[in-house]
């Protein structure tokens, strides 16, 4: 079979300013989606080269009806046994994953979208316990060439895991400890509804549930018991008991900021599907909410589709509908923690330059066009990222200004949409001032509003 060699540039995140791109050299003799084969994997970084045995397989579920394809690596040694590394600095581990993001026309909902999240929301109610769990990912933008051709704009990303989230590991002298699920159907128990059957322990799958700590593959012992006494609480508690003791079954404080985010960005697919569930002790018993898989966010479907601006999520989950009908004053909770937000993390200048940072870094590369150039009008998707800029900062303003209505917040100032004179994307014209990025037309300094900054200011 013909061997296929895979170069990929990195465009390193959160930097605006053009700079080396790094290459990684992927080499195999054949791509599966059922199982993993044998490649390499060459990092240059500078003048070094770093050269690693990888086990390689196409990933996704609907991702891979698109014609750009995501990519799940494992480093490996000589012996085929697994190798921690760590990539474009991120964590050390084994297991990698190139995203491909084909129904995202921006190409960078996933890793805005939690980079936002990482900033804001709480910390885990454990991080005294594990200060370097992180309830997310991290993930690095790259540039893929197949056989010297270019196959556009990725992102290298860690994974959501037992070594992410620093769940307590399962011993044969202490048992099962942490345990980790995640949904991957739209069926009742995602939506916290009463559970219909019993879950069989010999199974790594349930319901709208799989698995992902312990490993079955790995001959673990598994258990679906902290997850189905969840899910009956929730469903079969009275209002009384309910209110006291949910607290203790959940981290409140995090999934009042997972709510809270989902609506921000209108992430349909986050409040049933793609969603992770997790216990750092089973003996403690209370979830953790982690999400993942954010290309349905920002005024986008999960197929490129346009999202309104009006929809209101997670209606019909029972665990949020019984925390604003027991639980007291949640929605007074809610409304504070949403003003909180709208003035630090949730502000529209804080959300465009995150996006800003990207935008620019793939002008500055050309990584923009040669997406375009690429992808434009596979899988009837049409590509133009630029254009895209524009539409996710006025879709944007509108959203905060329906959810400000239905979080009863009243802002002081009012978001200006923009048209692309204002996000004009000409490198040349962004700067770095302070911490923040603006725009430079004709000498004269605009925000990312289109607003002119006095000189001196």
């Amino acid at each position: 079979m013909k061997r296929i060699v895979l170069y990929i540039a990195l465009i390193a995140c959160g930097i605006c300013h053009a700079q080396e791109i790094p290459q990684i050299s992927l080499t195999y003799d054949e791509l599966s989606s059922d199982s993993f084969n044998d490649g390499t994997l060459t990092l240059k970084e500078g003048e070094e080269n770093t050269t690693y045995n990888i086990k390689i397989r196409r990933r996704g579920a609907i991702s891979q009806s698109y014609d750009k394809p995501s990519y799940a690596i494992k480093l490996v040694n000589e012996l085929g046994d697994k190798l921690n590394a760590s990539l474009l600095g991120m964590r050390d581990d084994n297991y990698w994953i190139l995203d491909a993001m084909a129904p995202d026309k921006a190409r960078m909902r996933n890793r805005v979208s939690m980079d936002l999240w990482l900033a804001f929301s709480h910390r885990p109610w454990y991080n005294d316990l594990e200060p370097k769990c992180i309830n997310g990912y991290n993930g690095r933008f790259v540039e893929i060439y197949v056989n010297n051709t270019c196959q556009g704009i990725y992102c290298l990303s860690e994974r959501v895991d037992r070594k992410q989230l620093k769940l307590k590991k399962y011993s044969e002298k202490q048992g099962i400890r942490g345990a980790l699920y995640n949904t991957i159907t739209w069926a009742g128990t995602a939506s916290f509804k009463a559970p219909q059957t019993t879950p069989d322990n010999q199974n790594s799958t349930w319901d709208a549930w799989e698995l992902k700590y312990p490993d079955i593959k790995d001959e673990e012992p598994i258990t679906w018991q902290p997850l189905y006494d969840l899910l009956t609480f929730v469903n079969e508690s009275d209002p009384e008991t309910f209110s006291d003791e949910i607290e203790n079954r959940i981290d409140l404080p995090v999934y009042i900021d997972y709510i809270l985010f989902c609506q921000l960005i209108s992430a349909r697919d986050n409040t049933a599907k793609n969603v992770y569930l997790s216990f750092y002790d089973i003996n403690n018993e209370k979830a953790l909410f982690t999400p993942w898989d954010l290309d349905h966010s920002w005024g986008r479907q999960y197929n490129g589709s346009i999202e309104a601006t009006t929809t209101i999520l997670f209606e019909g989950n029972n665990l949020t509908d019984r925390l604003y009908t027991d639980f007291p004053d949640f929605e007074n909770i809610v409304n504070t923690r949403w003003a909180e937000l709208r003035e630090t993390y949730f502000n529209i200048e804080y959300i465009d330059n995150i996006f800003a940072q990207y935008f620019t870094l793939f002008s500055e590369n050309n990584a923009d066009m040669t997406e375009k150039e690429i992808w434009n009008n596979h899988n009837s998707l049409s590509i133009n990222i630029s254009d895209e800029q524009e539409y996710i900062h006025n879709w944007t303003i509108e959203r905060l200004q329906f959810l400000d209505r239905l979080y009863n917040y009243i802002s002081e100032q009012e978001p200006t949409k923009v048209t692309s004179h204002h996000l004009n994307n000409n490198p040349g014209n962004k700067i770095i001032d302070n911490g923040q990025l603006l725009i430079i037309k004709d000498g004269i300094r605009f925000d990312l509003r289109g607003r002119r900054i006095p000189d001196g200011q």
